[in-house]
């Protein structure tokens, strides 16, 4: 999927790297995130939506602390690539 389009970012942690999967819409969001939950492997953190500035937080409250430096930069990172492509 073109990068350029994508309306939410599902973001995880695999193998101690701290990924994002782009996805056209939240039904595609959606369906990434369910399939990513399955895997034991991956730790899902969220989905993003760069066009609110929203994350939305899919671990506990508890687990968010470890993981909201990288989180924070990488929503920053696509609000801004997000916003070059919008231009």
């Amino acid at each position: 999927m073109n990068q350029a389009r994508a309306r939410y970012y599902v973001l995880y942690l695999h193998d101690g790297n701290y990924l994002y999967h782009a996805a056209e819409d939240k039904l595609d969001a959606q369906q990434v995130l369910a399939y990513y939950t399955t895997r034991t492997d991956i730790l899902v953190l969220g989905t993003y939506d760069p066009h609110n500035w929203y994350f939305d937080w899919a671990i506990g409250e508890d687990d968010q602390h470890a993981h909201l430096i990288h989180v924070n930069t990488i929503t920053d990172k696509l609000r801004q690539q997000h916003e070059r492509w919008l231009r």
